[in-house]
């Protein structure tokens, strides 16, 4: 029985599948066109020669030869280029772009997420970025400081605070919770350096 010759547009097919996981789910690759596709289609650019041609001159002063204008480009350049202008090529087909979409949902469900946030809260080089990444995890987690529950200072209730509030013109109401939003994210990051702080004093 005479074996199937290998249907070269499927070999195409999987060379853009790999493309479209480098470009979206490599640690290394990702949103980097250019390396996805050498990595995608074998051009193994870091076995390629960074050599140009370039016109040999003489340095009047030294009487030595240098390196003029480039004549040729190495044959990294070559690849590299070919890669970006291919890359960019592929990106533009609307079958690849979907096929990007649904690999970054994939990299955006709520594991992943929460992982990638782990990271940034358990390292101590970048306090700034540690803390941001403490104050959107609380905010998924729906861990809002409610500062009416430690100290009630309203002239009524709390149940009728919204009660209260609608009383108002609706601008009035959206710059009341505008205020509120804003006072309570203040204070979750406070909240949060504190903790960074006292953690990093032990």
């Amino acid at each position: 029985m005479a074996r199937k010759k290998p249907d070269p547009s499927e070999a195409l097919k999987a060379k853009r599948e790999l493309f479209c996981r480098y470009y979206t789910q490599n640690a290394e690759l990702f949103g980097n066109a250019t390396l996805s596709y050498a990595e995608a289609f074998d051009y193994k650019l870091e076995g390629l020669s960074k050599d140009g041609v370039y016109e040999q001159v003489v340095n009047e002063e030294t009487g030595e030869y240098e390196n003029g204008d480039l004549i040729e480009a190495s044959e990294y350049d070559k690849a590299y280029h070919v890669c970006g202008v291919e890359a960019s090529k592929l990106l533009k087909k609307p079958d690849i772009q979907e096929r990007v979409r649904v690999l970054l949902n994939e990299m955006l469900k709520d594991q992943v997420i929460d992982s990638e946030l782990a990271k940034l809260i358990l390292q101590d080089r970048d306090n700034t970025n540690k803390i941001a990444a403490i104050r959107e995890f609380n905010k998924l987690r729906g861990r809002i400081i409610d500062k009416t529950q430690q100290v009630n200072r309203l002239p009524f209730g709390e149940n009728d605070l919204s009660v209260v509030i609608a009383a108002l013109p609706q601008e009035r109401q959206d710059y009341f919770y505008a205020v509120i939003n804003s006072l309570i994210e203040e204070a979750e990051l406070a909240r949060s350096a504190a903790t960074v702080e006292s953690g990093g004093a032990r």
